[in-house]
């Protein structure tokens, strides 16, 4: 019986050493006169487990925990390390560059476009109200 206990916890233990390092494989900031683009590559980042703000001239990065890290569940991790959300804060060269443009997720990178003041949308047209009579005609009889 406790071979059976040690051989689990062996397998156990090589299943969390065998667990990819959480890690960056790319940051770079360019600045430009369109405004401040980031690039944020990691092995960690999924479409949706992510949110971004500005404040004070700090970009701050949230990454949300995954349920599912890496094909394990997050009970058999007993590292803390996946448990919590990861925050990043990360200072803006300028702070002027406050205003987010767009954010996307390609490619395994995150893309954000950070712009000085709101681009000047065009303003949203309402449409008049339908000609198209409200009453709904039901053949069922009541």
């Amino acid at each position: 019986m406790e071979a059976i206990k040690t051989n689990k916890k062996k397998n156990y233990h090589q299943r969390l050493n065998s667990l990819p390092t959480l890690k960056f494989r790319k940051f770079q900031m360019n600045m430009d006169k369109t405004g401040v683009h980031i690039l944020i590559s990691a092995n960690f980042l999924k479409k949706g487990n992510h949110s971004v703000r500005v404040q004070n001239g700090m970009l701050h990065l949230k990454i949300k925990r995954s349920t599912d890290l890496f094909g394990y569940a997050n009970n058999t991790i007993s590292q803390g390390v996946h448990d919590k959300d990861m925050d990043f804060k990360m200072c803006l060269p300028q702070k002027k560059y406050w205003h987010i443009n767009s954010v996307r997720f390609q490619n395994g990178s995150l893309q954000i476009h950070l712009v000085d003041g709101y681009r000047g949308r065009a303003a949203i047209k309402y449409a008049e109200p339908s000609k198209i009579s409200n009453f709904i005609n039901s053949s069922v009889p009541y």
